[in-house]
């Protein structure tokens, strides 16, 4: 017989080809000595194991309260959601269920502003929706960005914050949502005077938000309505709606 003395690396590798083996030796686990994970002290294989117990349920319990507390708050945004839903149904004329959208984004949604523009002539003019055709370079580049029922959010350049709202100087995010089944008429914006509209912001309730927006108002936009401009610029004028990193987006100007 060898008297060479084992390498760890063997007995490991024997051990977890043969993982039977401590059913024919159990006497072999009273004897075995683990470090404690905290205070290194020497403990037995069955207090190691009760240890790693309680650390899976301590991260199972985290992960299950930090599932109901989104659960919680989905659930919350889905009834305001739906509370916004029923003022628009029961507006009885479009000048009232834009002032009633845009109460209710400020009040139930905390959203800090909020304008809607137009990108073709109603069939007749309604309070508090803007005609975006002054310029036909911001149509054309907003045209190429956006797709129905597909938000864009995120941060934007001074111009834009400007152009897109009376006060844009204190807007640091925004969110633009396409208003239009097949083709956009308009746009919802959304500004925030922090970064509360990230890229990665989710976009769920947005496009719910969407639909009910242009299910009260496409009414004003049928296939006779003009566009206000033709959405391509000429080459003189082309712009591009250009993202800033959110990093910058909270410097002051």
């Amino acid at each position: 017989m060898s008297d060479r003395t084992l390498l760890p690396e063997e007995v490991s590798r024997y051990l977890h080809e043969h993982p039977d083996f401590f059913h024919s030796h159990p006497e072999l686990l009273e004897t075995l000595s683990l470090p404690h994970p905290q205070t290194g002290n020497a403990i037995s294989l069955i207090e190691r194991q009760l240890h790693q117990f309680r650390e899976q349920r301590d991260r199972y319990q985290v992960e299950v309260e930090t599932m109901l507390d989104i659960a919680g708050e989905n659930g919350q945004l889905f009834q305001r959601v739906m509370q916004l839903n029923s003022g628009l149904m029961a507006s009885r004329t479009e000048e009232e269920a834009v002032r009633l959208l845009h109460d209710q984004l400020r009040e139930l949604f905390r959203v800090d502003q909020s304008v809607i523009h137009s990108f073709d002539m109603p069939i007749r003019s309604v309070a508090g929706i803007r005609q975006l055709g002054m310029s036909a370079k911001w149509t054309a580049a907003l045209s190429a960005l956006l797709s129905p029922k597909t938000p864009f959010c995120g941060a934007l350049e001074k111009e834009w914050r400007q152009g897109l709202f009376e006060n844009g100087e204190s807007i640091h995010s925004v969110c633009i949502l396409p208003l239009g089944e097949e083709r956009i008429w308009g746009i919802l914006v959304l500004g925030s005077h922090d970064l509360r509209f990230e890229n990665d912001f989710g976009h769920f309730f947005l496009r719910l938000i969407c639909e009910m927006v242009d299910a009260k108002l496409k009414c004003l936009f049928n296939k006779e309505a003009q566009p206000l401009r033709k959405p391509k610029a000429s080459s003189g004028e082309r712009a591009k709606l250009r993202v800033v990193e959110p990093a910058t987006a909270s410097e002051k100007e």
